[in-house]
């Protein structure tokens, strides 16, 4: 079943940095899916093509000044989104990995208040995980393993973008790791503060671009390792949170949002 999103105030936050190869047709495919959602792109500090693509497609836009790390832009995002009245929050990346006829289904847990925060999952749908690269997959598997090992909580998936949260969740987050260990921020504070989640599952569109603009097997192993080492060590001693001054600039963020 189709639910009216407008109705319940949900926010789709997408942000970006260099995606002018798939930022157009990601928002178009949004917009087709689900017309009547707030859709709001943060631009984090992109010096390609990618503000040209974004223009005429009818979405909220806010750019950063210069790259602060997809953590940071999701948490410029919830700002914005909180200010504007919104009840809840999906994050959707702008490579074209997400489906948009996910969003419902990640959406209804939290607007029928079953659960604060909906986290989408490659492998409750064992066709969606055929879908992922052999070496990705095995790296993630791992990756499950070490955060049901360090958390305790029976998470199937890692690092998935594609997420749903409550507004008044989504700040109470608050996310201190501007770049991509804000995934993992996300996971230890479900567990930290004893929040109510669901797993749902979604489809992954895998292709050659996304996998190389995507997080290196590399730098899934460095987060592999920092898990491994939060068993034993608070998750604040092993990451690297960002300087007080970081967050300076998205207080002023109003005056700069646009509608394009």
């Amino acid at each position: 079943m189709t639910m009216n999103l407008l109705n319940h105030k949900m926010w789709v936050i997408v942000p970006t940095y260099n995606e002018e190869r798939t930022i157009r047709a990601t928002l178009q495919a949004l917009r087709a899916v689900c017309p009547d959602v707030s859709v709001l792109v943060i631009d984090d500090g992109s010096t390609d093509q990618t503000h040209a693509q974004i223009l005429g497609t009818s979405v909220y836009y806010y750019r950063h000044s210069k790259n602060r790390g997809q953590g940071a832009a999701l948490l410029t995002g919830i700002q914005i989104a909180e200010r504007h009245g919104a009840r809840a929050i999906v994050t959707f990346d702008a490579d074209g990995q997400h489906d948009p006829n996910d969003i419902n289904k990640i959406s209804e847990p939290i607007i029928n208040g079953r659960a604060k925060i909906a986290l989408g999952s490659r492998f409750k749908d064992h066709t969606s995980a055929r879908q992922i690269p052999f070496l990705r997959r095995i790296i993630l598997k791992a990756g499950v393993i070490a955060t049901r090992w360090t958390f305790g909580i029976p998470f199937t998936d890692v690092h998935n973008g594609l997420r749903c949260i409550e507004i008044k969740t989504a700040v109470g987050l608050n996310l201190e790791q501007p770049r991509m260990a804000h995934a993992t921020e996300i996971l230890w504070k479900i567990k930290q503060q004893g929040l109510d989640f669901v797993e749902v599952p979604v489809t992954i569109h895998y292709s050659p671009y996304s996998i190389r603009k995507g997080q290196s097997n590399w730098a899934a192993i460095g987060h592999l390792r920092d898990l491994l080492r939060t068993r034993f060590l608070d998750f604040r001693a092993i990451s690297s949170p960002s300087h007080p001054d970081h967050w300076n600039e998205v207080k002023s963020h109003e005056a700069h949002l646009q509608m394009v």
